[in-house]
């Protein structure tokens, strides 16, 4: 395999992140350049890369890229390939956090685009509930844990719901899995990897059952929203009631109204949908707060999928575990759908708004343009008016 140079890595990575709106876009790119234009890298090992990156929590994309940066130029090349990542929509969602601040954003922006945003924004994630739940909830099982997942969540949004669903959910499959899957034996685990094993378990711990409103030490707040990264399965979305958790009251102090315009603005900026988690922190914390946070929210699921590098020609033996993590997916779609029942409800009914979600539907579902080109016709809109 040919070798890249970590400065070369680093500025591919950068351009095609500060190019890619959305996580699918960001995978795209990378395969193109890496697989089809460089031909660094076959095109069955950059779909082990996708397959590990969906088995894991956190940011898809950006897994994938770390992951790249490891089978390329080890340890070295995924700190760089996923700084690179990161980068240009953490710069992005710091300076909309700034402008928000001292607000120079309201000022810039005419008072009736934001609203329509959001009507654009429970739009896209209406879509991507629906694509979501037409790949994962293909049997009755799935159906019914989605289903339960979903009331749960109306009812206790809560860190502990949270991580109990999706404990559930997978134990439940793993369970009433087929029982004749390989035996394959399984790699010893060295010190280290022993004690990056114990840190997750203890940050889920703490995100589970710390309240937010209990959270006075900046590092506990970190290993929470490090513990909050681990239940982040199935796109970017699907944070929107883990972050609403951690974010909106307590101490952060981030506001209901502020959080969804957060989330709004998030969409215009490159990158994966969780590029809302540096402005989330900036808003909370500062400067400070905004790395912190990004550290906590990419790095622990990072290594983490490096790590499952190892397991993968065992996981790919075992129905069991697939089963598993089928119905822990199907569990996920209840965020989604979360997301929709808590946006929908602040959006004013009346006939321009139900015309701009009746054409953001027809814009996002049928033609599957991207969001921004929506966004920047309500703009046009608005300052036309």
């Amino acid at each position: 395999m040919a070798r890249e140079r970590l400065s070369s890595l680093f500025f591919a990575v950068l351009g095609l992140s500060a190019t890619s709106w959305g996580g699918l876009a960001l995978m795209a790119q990378l395969e193109r350049r890496y697989v089809v234009r460089r031909q660094m890298l076959t095109q069955e090992g950059f779909a082990d890369l996708v397959a590990i990156a969906w088995a894991v929590p956190g940011p898809v994309a950006c897994n994938v890229a770390i992951q790249l940066g490891y089978v390329l130029r080890g340890r070295a090349g995924a700190l760089v390939s996923g700084l690179a990542s990161v980068l240009p929509f953490f710069l992005a969602m710091g300076a909309l956090a700034l402008a928000y601040l001292h607000h120079a954003l309201p000022a810039v922006l005419n008072p009736a685009v934001l609203p329509r945003f959001r009507v654009v924004l429970a739009c896209l994630i209406a879509v991507t509930l629906w694509r979501q739940s037409r790949s994962l909830l293909k049997t009755r099982t799935a159906q019914t844990v989605a289903g339960i997942a979903t009331a749960m969540l109306w009812v206790a949004p809560t860190p502990m719901v949270f991580v109990g669903v999706l404990l559930a959910a997978f134990a439940y499959g793993w369970l009433t899995a087929p029982r004749d899957d390989a035996r394959a034996p399984l790699p010893s685990l060295s010190r280290g990897e022993w004690a990056v094993i114990a840190f997750y378990g203890v940050s889920l711990a703490i995100f589970a059952l710390v309240p937010l409103d209990a959270v006075e030490s900046r590092v506990v707040d970190t290993l929470r929203q490090a513990g909050a990264s681990l239940s982040l399965f199935g796109g970017g979305f699907s944070a929107f009631p883990v972050l609403r958790s951690l974010f909106v009251g307590g101490a952060h102090g981030v506001s209901a109204d502020t959080f969804n315009t957060a989330f709004t603005l998030s969409a215009m900026v490159p990158g994966p949908l969780l590029n809302v988690v540096p402005f989330l922190g900036l808003l909370g914390a500062g400067a400070l707060g905004a790395v912190l946070a990004t550290f906590a929210f990419f790095v622990p699921t990072g290594v983490l999928a490096v790590f499952a590098q190892r397991w993968l020609a065992i996981l790919r033996q075992s129905p069991r575990f697939e089963h598993a993590l089928g119905l822990l997916r199907a569990a996920t779609t209840a965020f989604l759908a979360d997301a929709v029942l808590r946006v929908v409800p602040n959006i004013p009914l009346n006939a321009l708004d139900i015309g701009l979600a009746l054409i953001s539907l027809f814009v996002l579902g049928r033609l599957k343009l991207p969001v921004y080109w929506l966004y920047l016709g309500v703009a046009v809109t608005a300052f036309a008016a």
